[in-house]
């Protein structure tokens, strides 16, 4: 259980780089008003998101299991 734990957690860190890479890359894209990426980096953050509280959830669920 541990090893799925340490998984858990580095992936829960991967999409939280990602997630701040997305940002960055989303005010760049407003910063140049370029629609297209602006488009496609909100599509970015919004997965992120979506995976982060997916993780989240699964952490918390198994901890109490």
């Amino acid at each position: 259980m541990a090893s799925n734990n340490v998984y858990m957690q580095a992936m829960l860190n991967f999409w939280d780089d990602e997630l701040a890479r997305a940002v960055s890359d989303l005010h760049h894209a407003e910063t140049y008003d370029d629609r297209g990426a602006i488009e496609w980096h909100e599509e970015r953050v919004r997965w992120a998101k979506m995976k982060i509280n997916d993780i989240r959830d699964s952490m918390g669920s198994k901890k109490g299991a």
